[in-house]
């Protein structure tokens, strides 16, 4: 016989169990509405220009991110202040970064992999400028390069960087090797179509020798086929009669900012990746050769 307290009693005990329902149901539902850890994409942080550009154009049609971690309008001279005061401050919102690509090698001032890991002990370094292994390869330098010059502006040095950066790309992501292959032996090819067709406009245009006052560009113009006259420009400039003497030669002017008058006639601007590129390394290197033939 099913008395009213039977009744009362079957009621709280199914009041009871539906109340567990709802909140392993609602606990479920908030679990799978998360964003899980391992759906985010895979990111490689960079902060210099040139390895910007260098690992996005091998990470292109793959599922990894590359950002660039600095505001754009920091210019290279400002990077270092950038990675003292501001990338402390910044630490906390930025996502976890599987690498970071660098270049202490050649410049220990400016890592980023040390305030990076103390957010993400896993992080992996790579340095663009040398292979860390025995024997590795690693880029060429002035012996006097004290400071940071732009030595990827020597197309041997960019290669060099390109392989390095692919090698260890492809051991942090080897289901991705097919693309980045590719990608590597596609910009191999087209940083060597460019330093050809940069030695062949310079003899169609019978230029004799190059010059420039910047020192940051010295590894550019030891990279060329011809000799470098800035040392003699800089002798006739100052009026010294032997050096004017020997003068009649025709120096092509390379620089990085726009020069005025009779100058700009005789300079090949080009664009230094002192500041990130909003492009490829194709378009990089299609840029400064159009700059040379419309000099």
């Amino acid at each position: 016989m099913i008395t009213p307290y039977t009744i009362k009693r079957r009621l709280q005990r199914y009041s009871g169990l539906s109340l567990i329902l709802f909140f392993v149901m609602g606990s479920a539902a908030v679990v799978a509405d998360s964003p899980s850890p391992a759906h985010s994409p895979a990111r490689v942080a960079t902060f210099l220009p040139v390895t910007h550009l260098l690992t996005q154009s091998l990470l292109q049609d793959t599922t990894v991110e590359v950002d660039y971690l600095p505001s754009k309008r920091y210019p290279l001279s400002r990077i270092r202040y950038w990675l003292e005061q501001k990338l402390p401050q910044d630490i906390a919102q930025l996502p976890t970064y599987t690498a970071v690509i660098e270049i202490a090698s050649v410049w220990p001032e400016g890592e980023a992999y040390p305030t990076l890991r103390q957010s993400n002990i896993r992080i992996v370094p790579i340095d663009a400028a040398v292979q860390l292994k025995p024997e590795g390869a690693r880029v060429s330098r002035q012996q006097s390069a004290d400071t940071l010059d732009y030595f990827w502006l020597n197309s041997a040095n960019l290669k060099v960087m390109l392989s390095i950066i692919a090698e260890d790309l492809l051991r942090l992501w080897p289901e991705q090797q097919a693309i980045i292959e590719r990608n590597l032996q596609r910009n191999l090819n087209g940083v060597t179509r460019y330093a050809v067709a940069v030695d062949d406009l310079l003899w169609q245009q019978e230029i004799e020798g190059v010059c420039s006052d910047d020192r940051n560009l010295t590894p550019l113009l030891n990279s060329l086929s011809l000799p470098v006259l800035s040392d003699m420009v800089s002798d006739v400039q100052s009026g010294n009669d032997e050096a004017k003497a020997d003068a009649d030669f025709n120096c092509l002017w390379i620089s990085d900012k726009p020069s005025k008058g009779e100058q700009a006639q005789a300079t090949w601007l080009i664009n230094s990746l002192d500041r990130p590129y909003n492009g490829s390394l194709e378009q990089w290197l299609s840029l400064n050769l159009q700059q040379l033939r419309n000099k």
